[in-house]
């Protein structure tokens, strides 16, 4: 499955051959952070948690956290790698070019082509180095002149990654267009899980989000048409400062190409609200360990990702 991205539209896109598997490169170790204490020998793996997250705007971080519940850092990377009963799986991307058409106007020589990269997202078990779970397999459209392909990690709930798959295509018309969508993958299972589907009293939730779209417009009557009634496209995990989990849910009602607020696709505005609701199989994860509490407090701004233990 593949999880559609609200994303800012790049002008620049590059052009796209074939979509292989990615070429196997050395597994990548975790390594001492610049501040990072020996590590736990009385700790072992399976009691150890990984939590990933960002600084900013810095790129994606995980760290090793130790097992004595203070939050020590044992060792740390870059990127997202998540932990389940069978290992350690590295998040991994792929930028392929994909070829694309020149626009024909009709009024003389057709213009040169347009540019388009797609994005191929797998997962990689570490202890084998070789063995994938490919994620999101992107397919190149046909008679586009520009598209950009790509999928961002919102977060995780422990072995459960939510996605955002986003796709802007140009094909030679008055502007281009973005599309989005959403995707959780369960990285113990190797596969696609259908978390919207699970969610209760989604009705009562369409009511919460509607108020909050109708605040926001002009012109309520309008706006509240039945082909504008709210979707629900996606769950957000959100944690708190101290890590607590939630989950939010977005909503997106029909807008006009000018009046898109960009959070979703080129013709809707977003609307997002505490779902109030975890399934059963990430309540667990509702409240954290001591130590991903711990690391939170030694490490403001840090916006935590998500944290997973084998």
């Amino acid at each position: 499955m593949m999880i559609r991205t609200s994303f800012a539209l790049a002008s620049a896109m590059v052009l796209f051959g074939c979509g292989a598997r990615p070429a196997d490169s050395p597994a990548v170790e975790l390594r001492p952070g610049p501040t990072a204490s020996p590590p736990d020998a009385s700790g072992g793996d399976g009691g150890e948690i990984l939590l990933w997250g960002r600084t900013g705007d810095a790129p994606p971080r995980t760290y090793r956290l130790a097992t004595d519940g203070t939050g020590r850092v044992i060792a740390e990377e870059e990127g997202i790698v998540i932990a389940t009963s069978r290992g350690e799986w590295r998040w991994e991307t792929r930028q392929l070019s994909v070829a694309t058409k020149p626009c024909d106007w009709g009024n003389g020589p057709e213009g040169e082509a347009g540019t388009g990269s797609m994005t191929r997202a797998s997962l990689r078990l570490r202890a084998s180095g070789t063995e994938y779970q490919d994620v999101i397999v992107p397919t190149a459209p046909d008679g586009v002149a520009e598209i950009e392909h790509i999928v961002t990690v919102n977060g995780s709930v422990g072995p459960v990654l939510f996605l955002e798959e986003g796709t802007y295509e140009y094909a030679c018309g008055a502007h281009g267009g973005s599309v989005a969508e959403f995707h959780a993958w369960d990285v113990e299972r190797g596969k696609a899980v259908d978390l919207l589907a699970q969610v209760p009293e989604v009705g009562a939730l369409k009511v919460r989000a509607e108020k909050v779209f109708d605040d926001g417009d002009e012109d309520v009557e309008e706006a509240r048409k039945e082909e504008s009634l709210p979707e629900f496209v996606q769950l957000l995990p959100v944690y708190d400062a101290r890590g607590r989990l939630g989950l939010d849910a977005q909503f997106t009602r029909f807008a006009c190409y000018a009046c898109s607020d960009g959070l979703w696709s080129s013709y809707t505005r977003s609307a997002v609200i505490p779902s109030g609701w975890l399934p059963e199989q990430l309540a667990p994860f509702a409240a954290p360990p001591e130590g991903v509490t711990a690391f939170l407090s030694a490490h403001r701004g840090f916006k935590l990702g998500g944290w997973s233990r084998r």
